[in-house]
């Protein structure tokens, strides 16, 4: 290993070092596909969430990516593909597992890390903002208390 490969993998900066970013702009449904799929890779081995998507492991997922991906399109790019009512199922969901502002929180955890990890820009953090946006809206809506922790996240994730 060379020396500057060495200073490199410290974290070090090294001057006139070139640093490569693999991410990109999200720019089209592709993307969002992309983006959805590593997200629910990680929500589904995910030890705090992965209760909530069980059932998708048996048959579902495909048909649900295609969803949420549909959400993603109309929520990012105003494609409106998306025409379900998504506190509905969320509903449903809290009558089977009761979503706790922890389980959000965590939610938003993965969701920022992974639009973190392939994408940069303004769609990216549109997408960052919005998801956290909904996951204080559901719990509200849901619980009928707000959750300062949530709120927190919003706010840090709009002053990125």
């Amino acid at each position: 290993m060379s020396s500057l490969s060495i200073w490199q993998s410290a974290g070090i900066p090294v001057h006139g070092a070139r640093h490569t970013d693999s991410r990109r702009q999200l720019v089209n449904r592709a993307d969002i596909e992309q983006l959805v799929r590593s997200f629910y890779t990680r929500a589904l081995s995910d030890e705090k969430l992965f209760k909530y998507f069980l059932e998708l492991r048996f048959g579902e997922l495909e048909d649900h990516l295609t969803k949420i991906a549909d959400y993603w399109d109309t929520k990012l790019f105003h494609t409106a593909r998306y025409q379900e009512n998504s506190l509905q199922v969320h509903l449903r969901l809290n009558a089977l597992h009761e979503l706790q502002d922890t389980d959000f929180q965590r939610w938003i955890e993965l969701w920022r890390a992974t639009v973190n990890e392939l994408f940069v820009g303004r769609t990216a953090t549109k997408a960052k903002i919005i998801g956290a946006q909904m996951c204080c809206i559901f719990y509200a809506r849901i619980t009928g208390t707000h959750s300062p922790e949530l709120e927190g996240a919003l706010l840090t994730i709009a002053a990125e």
